[in-house]
């Protein structure tokens, strides 16, 4: 491949501009790969970090609801609490809280509700030998052994909460992290992209502008002071074979000129 400067201008101009728009070409697809890439893992982190924080909400709502209708009975001597208690179905969404939260303090967390929760369901049995007793039964049994473990029980699960909550603040603060870390290939192809116009600039000045303005001045000074033309262009492109065209026609000028000088 020969020299730049000995290329010709049109050769010049399209591969500058072919350079530029690569150059941008692939910045841009650098940054719609990393923003498409940073998108769909704040997506999947949220989304996953929401759906525990529901899936506790939701277990938490659904043994409240069942406690509150336990004490809602207290007075119904007909009550079927047996049946009640057996239609319960949340043993198997405690279970599978130990899915969902494998490691960490999480995991430390479920420990404890599934044994309250354990707890909770070996006292909610006494419910059908108890109710057969009377009212006051009821209530001591209710107040003095059910609530206690009940509350218990609502302790850990709050906690947990507390523990997805932290983790989607943890996970948001982790994110934006990721964001800066994810964003600097695009601000470097941008600043790549910054410096090959910077380079393309100083190329068209420095291989067809300066060239150009030179044999302006050139002329310029050959016409209206009579100096001799003798600006020099590097390479062998068209520049350099219309300033030796121009160098040409000056000195026969010049030759006329001096010729005319002696005969007259």
């Amino acid at each position: 491949m020969g020299k730049i400067s000995d290329m010709g201008i049109r050769r010049k101009v399209t591969t500058g501009c072919v350079l530029l728009a690569l150059v941008l070409f692939v910045s841009s697809i650098i940054a719609v790969f990393e923003f498409r890439k940073m998108d769909d893992f704040v997506k999947k982190v949220i989304d996953d970090d929401i759906a525990d924080i529901e899936q506790v909400r939701s277990l938490y709502d659904e043994t409240e609801a069942f406690n509150d209708r336990i004490m809602e009975v207290l007075e119904d001597d007909d009550a079927q609490i047996g049946s009640f208690i057996r239609s319960l179905d949340m043993e198997s969404r405690y279970s599978s809280l130990r899915h969902t939260f494998a490691t960490g303090p999480a995991r430390t967390a479920v420990d404890s509700i599934t044994y309250a929760f354990a707890a909770y369901m070996q006292v909610t049995a006494e419910a059908p030998t108890v109710w057969p007793q009377g009212t006051f039964e009821r209530r001591e049994w209710f107040y003095h052994r059910l609530q206690p473990v009940y509350v218990e029980l609502r302790r850990y699960v709050m906690a947990l909460t507390g523990i997805t909550e932290d983790s989607l603040i943890a996970s948001s603060q982790s994110l934006q992290g990721s964001f800066h870390r994810s964003i600097m290939p695009s601000i470097v192809a941008m600043l790549i992209g910054l410096a090959m116009v910077a380079l393309f600039h100083f190329y068209l000045n420095n291989y067809l502008i300066k060239p150009v303005l030179g044999i302006n001045r050139g002329i310029k000074s050959f016409r209206q002071y009579g100096k001799k033309y003798d600006v020099k262009v590097d390479g062998f492109d068209e520049l350099h074979e219309i300033n030796d065209e121009i160098t040409n026609l000056t000195e026969i000028n010049r030759n006329c000129l001096s010729k005319l000088k002696q005969q007259s």
